[in-house]
């Protein structure tokens, strides 16, 4: 009880100092270690997207790293998550282009950060990242995924991209995608059929390196069941915001669409919300916005 009690009038003086401090404006820097779940693998990509924006790649390529494509700013990649057997049944359903040999060691990659780090020091972007969140660990996949299957209409499949998925003001049709975002809508579509036993769903994340919107870098896309799209997250600069940015000296925004499945049979998903990104303290923090009408 004396312990208790004493443990009491701690948490009241720390109560009473942090109120202090934010009535004096001053702000502690806490950091706080984002662990790994379902939800934070698109919120490592959204990380890992933005390290390129923090610390540019190197004009030159450093010996023995392949090299960026010229004019690009990041470097494209795929992760397929989630449940504990993910990898295994990519291997039954044969969406792995090298099972044998592409598969190499599985990393512990316990938070966010851990994930985008691993990803960022990899200079392969032919690497697809199996994401078990159950067990917070990654496996490498060298050699890509198929990017065609069996009773999979790729030419549906993107006709249900919104019309902004190619090209910020839609100008660019979606039947000109490419390799990997084929891969990423025949794998969500492969691999959960028939659904997970556990209710849980395979996701497929792509982050691109082609340049979106009005920056130098591309966007983070998400893919489920039926290879429709989910959600997407790019930068997007805009001086005249009044934010939140996600970068503040830049003046870039963090947009975070989410969509739904088409209304109508064949049609395109419908864009359900959108949000602006900020990082707080290691936190991925979401901002409700209404749907802007911005200039491509």
């Amino acid at each position: 009880m004396f312990y208790l009690y004493n443990l009491r009038i701690y948490w009241k003086k720390v109560k009473k100092a942090w109120a202090k401090y934010l009535n004096m404006g001053i702000s502690i820097p806490v950091h706080m270690v984002m662990e790994l779940d379902k939800k934070g693998v698109f919120e490592s990509a959204i990380l890992y997207l933005y390290s390129f924006v923090q610390n540019p790649p190197q004009e030159a390529p450093q010996e023995g790293l392949t090299e960026i494509h010229p004019g690009r700013l990041s470097t494209g990649t795929i992760w397929v998550y989630d449940g504990q057997t993910v990898l295994e049944n990519a291997r039954e359903k044969q969406t792995i282009l090298k099972p044998t040999t592409g598969i190499r060691g599985t990393v512990n990659v316990p938070t966010l950060e851990d994930l985008a780090g691993l990803v960022r020091s990899e200079p392969n972007n032919d690497v697809v990242y199996f994401v078990n969140t159950a067990d917070r660990t990654a496996t490498k996949v060298y050699g890509g995924l198929v990017n065609s299957g069996p009773g999979v209409d790729l030419e549906a499949l993107s006709r249900r991209l919104p019309l902004t998925y190619s090209s910020y003001g839609g100008h660019i049709s979606t039947d000109d995608v490419g390799r990997r975002t084929d891969a990423a809508m025949v794998n969500a579509q492969v691999l959960n059929v028939p659904p997970l036993g556990d209710g849980s769903e395979v996701r497929v994340i792509i982050v691109g390196e082609t340049k979106y919107a009005n920056t130098d870098y591309g966007k983070v896309s998400e893919f489920g069941p039926g290879g429709l799209l989910k959600r997407e997250f790019f930068f997007y600069h805009d001086p005249s915001s009044q934010g939140p940015f996600i970068d503040e000296d830049k003046k870039f925004l963090g947009v975070v669409r989410e969509y739904v499945a088409p209304q109508e049979k064949g049609g395109r998903v419908q864009l359900k919300s959108e949000s602006y990104v900020t990082l707080n303290a290691g936190r991925v923090e979401y901002t409700p916005v209404k749907v802007l009408e911005r200039a491509a």
